[in-house]
C-alpha cells in the first residue's frame, strides 16, 4: 500500500492516522518507539482499574507501524511528510527522540485528540522512551503526565561531564582520562597524553552516537561523530571482554530496584543488542548491583523517579569500570519487563512499579518479593542503510509476550514490503528465549546462534 497524505490534513507533520475515540473507553499514549507496544499493554491493564473501564493505547510513531498494528496509531513526521508530498512510495525516515517529542507537542492534531480524550477521563498518561525537554504537552495541560523522570532532570543527568563528577563523588572506578572544554583542547590532550589509542565521548550522546574510538590524530579530525561538539571526555582505550549494563527503577532516595544485569552486544561503540544473564562473573555482578544502587540513591535524592540504566565495561584483567548513566529506559527494557512478569506473574510489572514511582514517589510494593528471572533471553537490533529497501515482509510469528511465557523465537517490528529507507534506521528486532529447565545445552551459545540466524533472515529482506 502506498501511503499518501490526505489533503484534508491541516497538520503539516501528520502523515496518517487510524483511531476513533470511544467515550466508553479510556486511553494511554505511547510516543515514539514501537518496541514498547507489548509492554505498554501492561500499563493499560493497570490503568483500567484506575479508570474503571477498558484502556487502549494510542501509538504515536514517526513511521508507519508494522502491518499487524491495524488501528489506534498516528504517524507524525514533518520531514517524511514533505518527502511523501513530492514522491509516490513508502518511505522510512527515523526521528530522534527530541524531534518526535517536539513534533507531538506542537501538533494541532495531537492537541485535538488529547482534548477529546480528556472529556471522558480525568488525566492522560504518556509512556515514552526518553522524556526530553521537547516533550511539552504536560506544560500545556496539567492533566497530561509523562511516565518517567522530569525533562529537566533527564537533561541534567544526560550529560557525561555531570556524570563524571557524580561517579567520582561516589568512588566508582572509571578509565583514566580527562574532561576537555573545547575541540582544540581535545586535540591537545590527545597529542600530549594519549598519542595512540583513546576513547572520546561527547557531552551528550548514547547508543554509539557522539562516541568514537581513536587511534590517530587524523581520526579525530575526520570524525563526523565529534566534529562541531564543544565538550568531551577523552580516556584510555581499554582491551575489553564485555560491556555489561544494569536496568533499575528509582522511586526515591531510599527505594531503588536493580532489576536486570545484562551484556550488551556491541559493534565497536554501536549498540546492537542484549544478552541475559550477564557473563561478567559473580564479583563484578555484585559490584554492578552495588554501584547501580548507589547511583540510583544519588539520583533519587535529587528528585529523579523512573527507569534508569548504567553501562559498564570489563577489561581483559577482569577490572570493572563505569561508562555512563542512561537517564531513561534502556533498549532492552521491554524484554526485561516481560521476563520479570513471566517469573513474577502475581506481582506488579516493572512498568507498573515505574508508574507508582513517578505518580506516588514510592513503589507501594515490597521489591524483595521479586525473583530474578530464570529465563535466558537475547535481543538483536537490525538496521537498514540509507537507500536500502525491503523486498518482503517478515510477519511476527509470535508476540513477544508469548515467547517469554514459553521458549521460542520471534521477529518483531518489521515494517513490511517495499519500504525505502531515507536514512539509516531499524528494520526489526530478533528475540530468542529459553524458558525451559530441561534444556541441557549451552544456553548462551544457542541464543547467540539463533539470533545470528534471525539477523541473516532480516538482512535477507533488504536490497
Amino acid at each position: 500500500m502506498v501511503i499518501k497524505k490526505s489533503p484534508k490534513m491541516k497538520d503539516e507533520s501528520l502523515i496518517h492516522r487510524n483511531i476513533r475515540i470511544d467515550p466508553d473507553k479510556s486511553y494511554l499514549l505511547l510516543v515514539g518507539d514501537d518496541r514498547f507496544i507489548d509492554t505498554t499493554t501492561l500499563l493499560a491493564e493497570m490503568l483500567s482499574q484506575r479508570y474503571q473501564k477498558p484502556v487502549e493505547t494510542i501509538n504515536i510513531l514517526p513511521n508507519i507501524p508494522p502491518p499487524h498494528i491495524e488501528d489506534n496509531f498516528i504517524v507524525i513526521n514533518r520531514k517524511l511528510s514533505d518527502n511523501i508530498a513530492s514522491n509516490n512510495g513508502n518511505y522510512h525516515l527515523p526521528l530522534d527522540h527530541s524531534e518526535i517529542n517536539r513534533e507531538v507537542s506542537e501538533s494541532p492534531y495531537i492537541k485535538e485528540i488529547t482534548e477529546k480524550i480528556l472529556k471522558n477521563q480525568p488525566d492522560l498518561f504518556i509512556d515514552l522512551f526518553k522524556n526530553c525537554p521537547e516533550m511539552s504537552l504536560p506544560q500545556k495541560d496539567e492533566r497530561i503526565m509523562t511516565i518517567g523522570p522530569s525533562p529537566e532532570l533527564h537533561a541534567y543527568f544526560d550529560n557525561k561531564l555531570t556524570q563524571r563528577d557524580i561517579i567520582e563523588q561516589l568512588g566508582i572506578p572509571v578509565p583514566k582520562g580527562q574532561i576537555v572544554k573545547s575541540y582544540d583542547e581535545l586535540i591537545n590532550a590527545y597529542k600530549e597524553n594519549f598519542r595512540e589509542s583513546a576513547f572520546v565521548t561527547c557531552q551528550n550522546g548514547s547508543g554509539g552516537n557522539g562516541t568514537e574510538k581513536i587511534s590517530s590524530l587524523d581520526e579525530i579530525l575526520s570524525s563526523e561523530k565529534i566534529k562541531g561538539k564543544k565538550q568531551f571526555i577523552i580516556s584510555e582505550l581499554l582491551d575489553l571482554v564485555s560491556s555489561p549494563s544494569t536496568l533499575g527503577i528509582i522511586a526515591n532516595e531510599d527505594e531503588v530496584m536493580v532489576s536486570s544485569i545484562t551484556d550488551q552486544i556491541m559493534d565497536g561503540v554501536d549498540y546492537k543488542g542484549t544478552l541475559y544473564p550477564s557473563s561478567a562473573g559473580k564479583e563484578n555482578i555484585r559490584k554492578m548491583k552495588e554501584y547501580t544502587e548507589n547511583i540510583g540513591k544519588y539520583l533519587g535524592s535529587k528528585g529523579y523517579k523512573g527507569f534508569f540504566g548504567i553501562d559498564f565495561m570489563v577489561d581483559k584483567d577482569d577490572n570493572l569500570y563505569f561508562v555512563e548513566i542512561n537517564p531513561r529506559k534502556m533498549g532492552s527494557t521491554p524484554e526485561s519487563v516481560l521476563a520479570y512478569k513471566t517469573e513474577n506473574p502475581n506481582l506488579p510489572a516493572l512498568s507498573e512499579l515505574e508508574f507508582n514511582a513517578v505518580t506516588r514517589g514510592a513503589f507501594n510494593q515490597d521489591i524483595s518479593e521479586y525473583k530474578n528471572p530464570a529465563i535466558w533471553w537475547g535481543v538483536r537490533l537490525i538496521k537498514a542503510k540509507k537507500g536500502q529497501k525491503t523486498t518482503m515482509y517478515i510477519p511476527r510469528p509470535k508476540t513477544e509476550k508469548s515467547i517469554f511465557q514459553k521458549s521460542g523465537q520471534t521477529i518483531l517490528d518489521h515494517p513490511g514490503k517495499d519500504i525505502e529507507y531515507l536514512s539509516e534506521g531499524r528494520v526489526a528486532r530478533a528475540v530468542y528465549t529459553i524458558n525451559n529447565s530441561d534444556f541441557y545445552g549451552d544456553k548462551r551459545k544457542t541464543i547467540i546462534s539463533k539470533l545470528e540466524q534471525q539477523k541473516n533472515m532480516i538482512k535477507g529482506s533488504l536490497r
